[in-house]
């Protein structure tokens, strides 16, 4: 068994070799080719919630919950989503044929990275580690794996190859890490007899859950689209340069929702006592307005770090980012309650509206105001869909505002005015580094931040349920 320190530990080695695989390519291809790289993932992208359609919530759901038939539901998955690549596919080369005669060479690469796409199907045998405990070989495979494609990238980019070589190994690596989870469990998915009953479930489940992770995925993913449709391969660049900070946040975001999903449906069943809804929420809002802080003040400092100075220009549009890591933090842990309670229609609801604003907004604000304007939207849209979310829960007597909350949500509101403040009157690095330190103590003095309950989940117990297969 691993508890979360040493899962957490695993994917702070991935986000810090995705740090040096975007630190490579980026500087290899500059801005204008990083912007046809940006756009080529992003495009394919676009269709993985067709494939993925939430069901890695469903599985965790229904096992750590229920406790059912780990192995039968892990097959139904697999050949579910499998069918669904195999469908879609064709609409994949059809959108990829778009794009074959603006002489960016973008047709071939867009079929290069959509086998990226069969990662899905086989990574639904990942649920079954997660259930029983075994975190420890996931995380080894993928850092194993991570670390060769970390290795073919280098290569590539001292041979000075193609870009299609470096989507290949980006599509390839993932892939074999998933194969190789799969295999470890192949020989139960094999012996597992699936029926109507459990295709039936998982249809009814994605129903909701599975579109609205299409509207989500709309909503986010299009921007890159629209800005390189919009304004061409370098401001593209640009752009997802700024954006790709919260990318790389996400592999911290995601094992720290692997670790609360559990929990939320213990404090929902009332196993857990020591911790309440309340506390998750408010704990992920100080670590999200922390991490926007640091963003929002130190932006050319980072972009110059990551990806060199030809796109320096970007900092602007990172700084307006930043802040839509408080409502991203906050905004996974509103989501997981809802899925938890069962809100689907409700999460479906919120998705379509935040999908429609964001591609609206867009096709009106990019050609006006180009990178600068699609950050305004891209923070809009993740407070807009906070804020349904967060809505939805009270209405259904899920959620109630508590004194700590509301500290919270004040606190990060007042710490990010005076960043701004600053950084349009006196440009302090000093007093930037103040406010950070300032709002880490008073957290932490206050209670706002509830360290201790958290580090007993991190670090004290054991995540998941052992239930027998």
């Amino acid at each position: 068994m691993l508890s979360f320190g040493a899962s957490l530990i695993a994917r702070i080695v991935q986000l810090a070799l995705g740090f040096i695989n975007i630190f490579l390519i980026s500087r290899y291809l500059g801005p204008q080719q990083y912007g046809q790289y940006s756009f080529v993932v992003n495009f394919v992208m676009l269709f993985a919630p067709a494939i993925d359609l939430s069901l890695n919530h469903i599985l965790t759901r229904e096992i750590s919950q229920n406790g059912i038939e780990k192995i039968v539901l892990i097959k139904a998955v697999f050949f579910l989503r499998l069918i669904l690549f195999l469908l879609l596919f064709p609409f994949i080369i059809t959108g990829a044929n778009a794009f074959s005669g603006n002489g960016l060479h973008i047709h071939p690469l867009i079929l290069i990275y959509s086998t990226f796409l069969l990662n899905y199907a086989f990574s639904s045998s990942v649920s079954y580690f997660i259930s029983e405990y075994k975190l420890q070989y996931p995380s080894i495979i993928n850092i194993i794996v991570n670390l060769l494609n970390t290795l073919a990238i280098y290569i590539c980019v001292r041979l000075n190859l193609h870009l299609a070589l470096i989507l290949s190994a980006q599509a390839f690596f993932p892939i074999l890490s998933a194969v190789i989870i799969y295999m470890r469990v192949s020989g139960k998915i094999r012996s597992a007899k699936i029926n109507k009953r459990q295709i039936l479930f998982c249809l009814n489940e994605i129903k909701y859950l599975g579109l609205a992770g299409i509207f989500t995925n709309i909503g986010f993913r299009i921007n890159s689209a629209i800005v390189f449709i919009y304004l061409g391969a370098n401001l593209s660049g640009l752009f997802n340069s700024a954006y790709k900070f919260i990318d790389m946040a996400n592999p911290l975001i995601s094992v720290l929702m692997m670790t609360l999903f559990p929990k939320i449906n213990e404090i929902i069943s009332g196993k857990e006592k020591d911790l309440s809804v309340n506390d998750l929420i408010t704990g992920m809002l100080c670590i999200g307005t922390l991490t926007s802080l640091i963003i929002f003040n130190f932006p050319e400092i980072l972009i110059k770090i990551v990806f060199g100075e030809p796109f320096l220009a970007a900092s602007s549009a990172l700084r307006i980012l930043s802040v839509s890591f408080i409502s991203i933090f906050t905004g996974n842990v509103i989501g997981f309650l809802i899925i938890a309670h069962r809100l689907q229609k409700q999460y479906l609801g919120s998705s379509a509206i935040v999908a429609v604003f964001n591609v609206s907004a867009l096709s009106l604000v990019v050609p006006a105001f180009g990178i600068i304007g699609t950050a305004v939207v891209s923070v809009l849209t993740e407070l807009l869909s906070l804020l349904i979310l967060f809505v939805t829960l009270i209405r259904h007597g899920f959620l109630r505002l508590e004194t700590k909350m509301i500290k919270g949500l004040a606190l990060a509101a007042l710490i990010m005015i005076l960043s701004f403040v600053n950084q349009a009157a006196f440009a302090s690095d000093l007093l930037s580094i103040l406010l950070i330190l300032a709002f880490i103590t008073f957290t932490i003095k206050q209670k706002i931040f509830p360290i201790i309950k958290l580090q007993k989940i991190f670090y004290g117990k054991r995540i998941g349920y052992n239930t027998n297969i």
